[in-house]
């Protein structure tokens, strides 16, 4: 291996090292070709690859960011259709059972969760 420069960071002294073992161990690059791949594969090859499989990978993302955003809106239409049951239930109970059911919208809590009246 040949020695590395002084001035270099020791990141592109890693690099540098990491690029001679590659190179001992798989031989020198030749134009056109890639090394670790197999006979045939060309560069070109490669990056139209690395460019369908991003491409497909982003669209996979938008395609559940967009299922996700439709089910957190089924669920907030579900949750205001049932906040307005909910309200309707209650004004009800209260027209026709006044005494029997407290009114609790102005009670608070105690620490131990049991009710207090003001």
């Amino acid at each position: 291996m040949k020695p590395t420069a002084g001035g270099s960071s020791s990141s592109d002294t890693t690099h540098n090292i990491e690029a001679e073992v590659l190179a001992e161990l798989m031989g020198p690059e030749r134009y056109g070709r890639v090394r670790g791949y197999g006979v045939g594969v060309t560069p070109t090859q490669l990056s139209s690859v690395g460019t369908y499989t991003r491409n497909a990978r982003e669209s996979s993302n938008t395609a559940e960011v967009r299922r996700l955003q439709a089910t957190i809106d089924e669920l907030k239409q579900n949750q205001a259709n049932l906040q307005s049951q909910l309200t309707n239930i209650s004004s009800m109970l209260q027209r026709f059972l006044p005494s029997q059911i407290p009114d609790t919208s102005n009670a608070s809590r105690d620490d131990d969760g049991a009710e207090s009246r003001p």
